[in-house]
């Protein structure tokens, strides 16, 4: 059995956001592009989160997410 890697079922083009795009800009991609989740990356294309429908899911159950940024949201802690 091979093993698979992150790029055996990634979807390509890869679909990114940044930090400080709000919380239902990443809703809309996600529906757009028909992804669970959005690597974040910063201004130089480096990946500072991941943001999926769990963690936005989490978010808007503590509280308004209309508002928020994906930095508020975001997994930080990404196994690179």
């Amino acid at each position: 059995m091979k093993n698979r890697t992150a790029a055996d079922v990634m979807s390509t083009p890869v679909v990114t956001i940044g930090p400080d795009a709000r919380i239902t800009e990443a809703i809309r991609l996600m529906l757009r592009h028909a992804v669970s989740g959005l690597p974040v990356v910063d201004a130089d294309g480096r990946l500072v989160g991941l943001l999926t429908e769990h963690d936005i899911l989490n978010f808007a159950c503590s509280g308004t997410a209309a508002e928020a940024a994906v930095a508020d949201a975001m997994t930080r802690d990404v196994i690179r």
